[in-house]
């Protein structure tokens, strides 16, 4: 089935906007080029020029694509890997980083609907559930002018488990990746996993577009890369991809943070085969970045020195990586986390719901301040935006810094010890589990010596 032009002519208006946010010098295509579009020929050619773009020669900018290049303009030559705690901290730092995500991103789900700070207290306040510290009500959610589908399984009252969100799904991802293919793991690899066992409708923009891209791709070879290569995918897909700076493959870093403990520079190589397969540029440093930070904070008691050796991974001139230090700084320099919030709300707020910079800002926040790990993920909740997926960050950031006793058992308690995913292939539906198979990825990979 052939898309239809006007489809096709949307794909390519967003792509085209997405590569004028990286630099990329759009203006030699002309005025509206996608305007002139008026057949699938053309729409086949401009992709193709869009392609091929150069950086504008203006751009402040240095933001390299490949692994080799991202290395070559970071830091990560003065990283080395930290000493580790003993075998049995490190196992329960990961079975804590696991489980408070669950708790993290069950608390932000039915808030998902593009709130900021505001909002979300104003309706908490008329119920008494601000500052947040418990899952939020129904009469909560009754005073906001919208609602996460999720709710009806994720409000205090309806909780029975932790409910299917694709956040968990990528770190369930993540973990059986690593544990079929350990560091040997490819970008094919990655897209062959998903399409046997993601559904395309629980995805989202880049990857979304990235499994209907490989499904019709597909369609034509019995063998999925038997007759051209992944490369070949991989250069096709791209054409028609776009958004590739969202949080889509942010969200899926947890596990390469888990599988290196300690290890920032491993841990963001990892992540960049899994991002790399649908985002560039601050989509696949967020990437490295989130992983480098879950494993750096085995090491680091203080999350700040974690936040600043993850971003020695990511391009020195960078737009993500000046964000971040200057997110580091607002933190460090605050009397107290309402104070950063506000001043990165004010530098970043045109980067809303997914848009990974004054969310990354919110989590360098949320973790500096936090007391335990329910403290980061509420925290991390308060201050809006993509409130399950950034919770669910916050969690395993927390999880792995404070480890079981910074977490209330009751934040777990009404799940039950069951995990519902949409992973096709996934069948273990116990919370602890899971947690436990995901503390075993550091020994699955062969990075810490049995």
């Amino acid at each position: 089935m052939i898309a239809r032009l006007d489809s096709v002519k949307l794909a390519l208006s967003r792509r085209l906007s997405s590569l004028e946010q990286q630099g990329y010098d759009v203006a030699s295509l002309g005025v509206n080029p996608v305007e002139s579009v008026a057949g699938y020929d053309e729409a086949l050619a401009l992709a193709e020029r869009m392609s091929k773009l150069p950086i504008r020669d203006d751009w402040p900018y240095v933001e390299p694509d490949t692994l080799e290049g991202i290395e070559a303009t970071s830091d990560v030559a003065f990283l080395a890997a930290e000493p580790l705690p003993d075998d049995d901290t490190i196992r329960d730092k990961i079975r804590t980083g696991f489980l408070g995500s669950v708790c993290g991103c069950m608390l932000g789900k039915p808030l998902e609907m593009h709130p900021d700070m505001a909002l979300l207290k104003q309706a908490a306040t008329k119920t008494g559930e601000w500052p947040l510290n418990n899952y939020v009500t129904e009469a909560m959610l009754d005073e906001l002018p919208r609602r996460h589908r999720s709710w009806e399984e994720t409000v205090r009252e309806r909780i029975r488990y932790a409910a299917p969100d694709d956040d968990v799904n990528y770190t369930v991802t993540g973990m059986l990746l690593l544990e079929q293919h350990g560091v040997a793991l490819t970008q094919q690899d990655v897209i062959e996993f998903w399409l046997l066992n993601l559904p395309p409708l629980f995805t989202f923009g880049p990857e979304r577009n990235t499994l209907t891209a490989a499904t019709l791709w597909a369609q034509y070879r019995a063998d999925l890369f038997a007759e051209q290569p992944y490369e070949d995918f991989a250069r096709w897909n791209a054409l028609w991809n776009y958004y590739t700076e969202l949080c889509g493959a942010q969200i899926r870093a947890d596990a390469y943070g888990y599988a290196f403990p300690g290890d920032p520079v491993s841990a963001s190589r990892m992540a960049y085969v899994d991002a790399s397969v649908t985002h560039r540029k601050t989509g696949v440093y967020a990437t490295m970045f989130t992983a480098a930070a879950i494993a750096a904070m085995f090491t680091e008691r203080n999350a700040l020195d974690a936040f600043r050796r993850a971003a020695m991974v990511i391009p020195r001139q960078s737009r993500f990586r000046r964000a971040v230090e200057y997110c580091i700084e607002i933190v460090h320099g605050s009397a107290d986390w309402l104070g950063a919030y506000a001043a990165i709300h004010d530098a970043y707020h045109e980067f809303g719901h997914c848009m990974i910079v004054q969310e990354t800002g919110t989590l360098i926040n949320s973790l500096h301040y936090a007391e335990n790990v329910s403290d980061a993920f509420c925290k991390q909740v308060m201050q809006g935006n993509d409130t399950d997926s950034y919770g669910a960050t916050s969690g395993a950031m927390a999880g792995v810094r404070f480890g079981s006793s910074g977490l209330d058992k009751r934040w777990l308690a009404p799940m039950n010890d069951t995990l519902h995913t949409t992973v096709a292939g996934f069948h273990d539906q116990s919370l602890s589990s899971v947690a436990e198979r995901m503390a075993e990825l550091p020994w699955e990979v062969g990075k810490v010596e049995q």
